[in-house]
């Protein structure tokens, strides 16, 4: 029963940041700017895709995906270490 009340916990822990990746983590404001909508447009031109946004919001769903998975590294090695300090 512990293991599937940790792995609850380790999942929820992962959908908290990916939730606050989401939220918090933006590169540009929105609506865009012209000139950083010109960008985008050229990029997605380049890649064959008519509307920037297309290519914009996977972009940074990549972007939080990557950090909340970094976040969540960093976050269970820092349990570890300390559950390792520990006495028993």
């Amino acid at each position: 029963m512990q293991a599937v009340a940790r792995k609850a916990c380790r999942v929820l822990l992962f959908l908290t940041l990916l939730t606050s990746a989401v939220l918090f983590l933006h590169t540009y404001p929105y609506p865009m700017p012209f000139a950083q909508l010109e960008y985008w447009m050229h990029a997605a031109n380049l890649l064959g895709i008519s509307n920037p946004e297309n290519l914009y919001f996977p972009t940074m769903w990549l972007i939080d995906l990557v950090a909340a998975v970094i976040a969540y590294r960093v976050i269970i090695r820092l349990f570890r270490r300390l559950r390792a300090r520990e006495p028993h």
